[in-house]
């Protein structure tokens, strides 16, 4: 009860705020120093598996679709990685001598 909290946690749908029970009835178990482990660990979980699931299975869909079969045979997984992420290290010199400026000038303070 030291935190105020319990086992729910509050997000943003497109304006309205919604409630996940990390637990079953998570509104009515309080974050204690006891549990505050399986608090850490459930939303984590929630955060990075349960509240992207629909996206990140549909990416997994479209990914398969595309690099499904022999795809994977022919690379190796740093080329794979590179393919999916782009390059680790970004250079800004380089951008900024390609960036076309629509409505702005390099000079302005947005920019």
């Amino acid at each position: 009860e030291v935190f105020c909290l319990n086992f729910q946690c509050s997000y943003n749908y497109f304006g309205e705020t919604k409630t996940y029970d990390l637990l079953e009835n998570g509104g009515n178990i309080p974050l204690t120093q006891s549990n505050k482990q399986q608090y850490v660990d459930l939303y984590a979980k929630w955060i990075l598996e349960t509240s992207v699931e629909r996206q990140f299975d549909a990416f997994l869909t479209g990914f398969k679709y595309v690099c499904d079969g022999v795809f994977f045979e022919l690379f190796r997984y740093e080329e794979v990685e590179l393919l999916v992420c782009g390059e680790t290290e970004l250079d800004f010199h380089d951008l900024e001598e390609v960036t076309e400026y629509e409505g702005y000038k390099p000079e302005d303070d947005v920019i």
